[in-house]
């Protein structure tokens, strides 16, 4: 039976985390992300970053929806938000509210809800790193689905304004 991605330490200095699928075969991006943490983080950081991106991985792996739409941590940009999104309300209990902001950009905000037991900030922190790893290394071919496309042009032209 799959018991879904775990997160296994204490090993190496080559290789101190490694992570686990369901099937006992470890997962190489998954991995090398929670390697890659070390250069920047403590361990007890590096641990509550990997919980956050394996509950989101492990849930998606048993969400009808996103296992219909074939959504998935790897998927193109759109469909890895959308992920995120399902997450955020049926999964951590959130509530997802797009609006515009003082400026006229469409933001989003996330509302935790009373049950939930996720840390919005570093699950969404978590997986802007795991995408600035996963691109660098060349595993994921698409732009970091948590950083806004236009974001660069809008901080320029309000910096210009």
């Amino acid at each position: 039976m799959d018991q879904g991605y775990r997160l296994i330490s204490g090993g190496d200095n080559a290789c101190p985390y490694m992570v686990i699928g369901g099937t006992g075969i470890p997962d190489v991006a998954l991995s090398l992300f929670a390697k890659e943490l070390q250069h920047s983080l403590s361990p007890a950081c590096i641990r509550v970053y990997v919980r956050e991106v394996l509950a989101l991985a492990n849930w998606a792996s048993t969400d009808l929806v996103s296992l219909r739409s074939q959504w998935h941590l790897h998927a193109p940009p759109a469909q890895v938000r959308h992920l995120i999104r399902e997450y955020l309300t049926l999964g951590a209990d959130c509530k997802v509210i797009v609006r515009p902001d003082t400026a006229g950009l469409m933001i989003t905000h996330v509302d935790r809800g009373s049950g939930t037991r996720v840390n919005v900030r570093t699950l969404l922190a978590a997986l802007k790193r795991f995408y600035e790893v996963l691109i660098a290394h060349g595993l994921y071919r698409h732009p970091n689905p948590l950083v806004q496309e236009e974001a660069a042009a809008i901080q320029d032209s309000v910096r210009r304004a």
